[in-house]
Protein backbone atom coordinates (compact mmCIF):
# COMPACT_ATOMS: atom_id res chain seq x y z
CA UNK A 1 0.00 0.00 0.00
CA UNK A 2 2.56 2.46 0.99
CA UNK A 3 4.80 1.76 -1.79
CA UNK A 4 1.95 2.66 -4.44
CA UNK A 5 1.22 5.66 -2.90
CA UNK A 6 4.87 6.57 -3.00
CA UNK A 7 4.48 5.13 -7.09
CA UNK A 8 1.54 7.84 -7.59
CA UNK A 9 3.19 10.52 -5.78
CA UNK A 10 6.33 10.35 -7.53
CA UNK A 11 4.62 9.84 -11.03
CA UNK A 12 2.64 13.02 -10.01
CA UNK A 13 5.54 14.74 -9.18
CA UNK A 14 7.44 13.67 -12.10
CA UNK A 15 4.03 14.44 -14.83
CA UNK A 16 4.40 18.10 -12.84
CA UNK A 17 7.87 18.74 -13.44
CA UNK A 18 7.33 17.52 -17.25
CA UNK A 19 4.36 19.89 -17.53
CA UNK A 20 6.63 22.98 -16.15
CA UNK A 21 9.81 21.63 -18.64
CA UNK A 22 7.23 22.06 -21.53
CA UNK A 23 5.68 25.50 -20.46
CA UNK A 24 8.94 26.82 -19.79
CA UNK A 25 10.60 25.45 -23.52
CA UNK A 26 6.88 27.21 -24.95
CA UNK A 27 8.01 30.18 -22.99
CA UNK A 28 11.30 30.35 -24.27
CA UNK A 29 9.93 29.95 -27.71
CA UNK A 30 7.60 32.79 -27.79
CA UNK A 31 10.04 34.60 -26.29
CA UNK A 32 12.71 33.99 -29.12
CA UNK A 33 9.95 34.44 -31.81
CA UNK A 34 9.14 37.79 -30.02
CA UNK A 35 13.17 38.90 -29.62
CA UNK A 36 12.99 38.03 -33.72
CA UNK A 37 10.51 39.99 -35.08
CA UNK A 38 11.96 43.28 -32.88
CA UNK A 39 15.78 42.29 -34.30
CA UNK A 40 13.82 42.48 -38.08
CA UNK A 41 12.26 45.23 -37.21
CA UNK A 42 14.83 47.58 -36.00
CA UNK A 43 16.90 46.33 -38.86
CA UNK A 44 14.22 47.17 -41.50
CA UNK A 45 13.71 50.89 -39.39
CA UNK A 46 17.26 51.23 -39.92
CA UNK A 47 17.63 51.12 -43.32
CA UNK A 48 14.30 52.72 -43.62
CA UNK A 49 16.52 55.28 -41.33
CA UNK A 50 19.50 55.15 -43.70
CA UNK A 51 18.01 55.75 -47.09
CA UNK A 52 16.08 59.23 -45.94
CA UNK A 53 17.43 62.41 -46.89
CA UNK A 54 18.29 65.23 -43.88
CA UNK A 55 15.25 66.31 -44.87
CA UNK A 56 12.93 63.56 -44.49
CA UNK A 57 14.76 62.38 -40.78
CA UNK A 58 14.19 65.98 -39.82
CA UNK A 59 10.19 65.67 -40.68
CA UNK A 60 10.10 62.47 -39.30
CA UNK A 61 11.52 63.57 -35.86
CA UNK A 62 9.01 66.50 -35.83
CA UNK A 63 6.08 64.40 -36.91
CA UNK A 64 7.14 61.87 -34.10
CA UNK A 65 7.55 64.61 -31.31
CA UNK A 66 4.34 65.89 -32.16
CA UNK A 67 2.15 63.03 -31.74
CA UNK A 68 3.89 62.23 -28.54
CA UNK A 69 3.34 65.69 -27.29
CA UNK A 70 -0.22 65.20 -28.55
CA UNK A 71 -0.72 62.21 -26.71
CA UNK A 72 0.90 63.73 -23.95
CA UNK A 73 -1.33 66.03 -23.99
CA UNK A 74 -4.51 64.16 -24.32
CA UNK A 75 -3.65 61.62 -21.45
CA UNK A 76 -2.61 64.76 -18.98
CA UNK A 77 -6.46 66.14 -20.27
CA UNK A 78 -8.31 63.13 -19.14
CA UNK A 79 -9.76 62.54 -15.14
CA UNK A 80 -8.56 59.53 -13.21
CA UNK A 81 -11.77 57.49 -14.15
CA UNK A 82 -11.28 58.03 -17.84
CA UNK A 83 -7.55 57.08 -16.84
CA UNK A 84 -8.53 54.01 -15.16
CA UNK A 85 -10.85 53.15 -17.96
CA UNK A 86 -8.70 53.20 -20.42
CA UNK A 87 -6.17 51.27 -18.43
CA UNK A 88 -8.79 48.58 -17.44
CA UNK A 89 -10.30 48.83 -21.67
CA UNK A 90 -5.90 47.92 -22.40
CA UNK A 91 -5.78 45.27 -19.58
CA UNK A 92 -9.01 43.14 -20.73
CA UNK A 93 -7.86 43.68 -24.91
CA UNK A 94 -4.62 41.80 -23.65
CA UNK A 95 -6.47 39.60 -21.50
CA UNK A 96 -8.68 38.65 -23.92
CA UNK A 97 -6.01 38.23 -26.86
CA UNK A 98 -3.82 36.11 -24.13
CA UNK A 99 -7.06 34.08 -23.67
CA UNK A 100 -7.90 33.22 -27.39
CA UNK A 101 -4.05 32.64 -28.27
CA UNK A 102 -3.94 30.02 -25.23
CA UNK A 103 -7.23 28.60 -26.24
CA UNK A 104 -6.06 28.34 -29.94
CA UNK A 105 -4.58 24.52 -30.82
CA UNK A 106 -1.21 24.31 -32.42
CA UNK A 107 -2.99 24.06 -35.84
CA UNK A 108 -4.53 27.30 -35.32
CA UNK A 109 -1.40 29.15 -33.88
CA UNK A 110 0.46 27.67 -36.75
CA UNK A 111 -1.98 29.09 -39.40
CA UNK A 112 -1.99 32.31 -37.71
CA UNK A 113 1.72 32.95 -37.70
CA UNK A 114 1.58 31.58 -41.92
CA UNK A 115 -1.59 34.44 -42.13
CA UNK A 116 0.42 37.22 -40.91
CA UNK A 117 3.43 36.20 -42.85
CA UNK A 118 1.79 36.46 -45.39
CA UNK A 119 -0.07 39.89 -44.33
CA UNK A 120 3.35 41.16 -43.58
CA UNK A 121 4.42 39.94 -46.92
CA UNK A 122 1.93 41.96 -48.67
CA UNK A 123 2.51 44.82 -46.94
CA UNK A 124 6.37 45.01 -47.39
CA UNK A 125 5.68 44.24 -51.22
CA UNK A 126 3.29 47.77 -51.27
CA UNK A 127 4.16 51.07 -52.58
CA UNK A 128 3.67 53.98 -50.03
CA UNK A 129 1.10 55.50 -52.09
CA UNK A 130 -0.91 51.77 -51.17
CA UNK A 131 -0.02 51.88 -48.00
CA UNK A 132 -1.26 55.46 -47.02
CA UNK A 133 -4.58 54.75 -49.04
CA UNK A 134 -4.88 50.83 -46.86
CA UNK A 135 -3.94 53.48 -43.87
CA UNK A 136 -6.49 55.93 -44.72
CA UNK A 137 -9.51 52.96 -45.29
CA UNK A 138 -8.25 51.43 -41.70
CA UNK A 139 -8.74 54.95 -39.95
CA UNK A 140 -11.91 55.73 -41.64
CA UNK A 141 -13.42 52.03 -40.84
CA UNK A 142 -12.37 52.42 -36.87
CA UNK A 143 -14.16 56.24 -37.18
CA UNK A 144 -16.87 54.65 -38.66
CA UNK A 145 -17.16 52.05 -35.92
CA UNK A 146 -16.47 54.95 -33.30
CA UNK A 147 -19.30 56.79 -34.12
CA UNK A 148 -21.57 53.77 -34.33
CA UNK A 149 -20.85 52.77 -31.17
CA UNK A 150 -20.90 56.48 -29.90
CA UNK A 151 -24.51 56.68 -31.40
CA UNK A 152 -25.47 53.19 -29.08
CA UNK A 153 -24.63 54.82 -25.82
Amino acid sequence: MKTSKILVAALGLFLLVGLQAASAQEDAEVKKDRKERVKERREKMKAKWDSMSEEERQAFKEKRIARKEEMKEKWNSMSDEEKKAVKQKRKKMQEARKARWESMSDEEKKTAKERRAKMKEKWDSMSDEEKAAKKAEIKSRRDKWKKMSEEEN
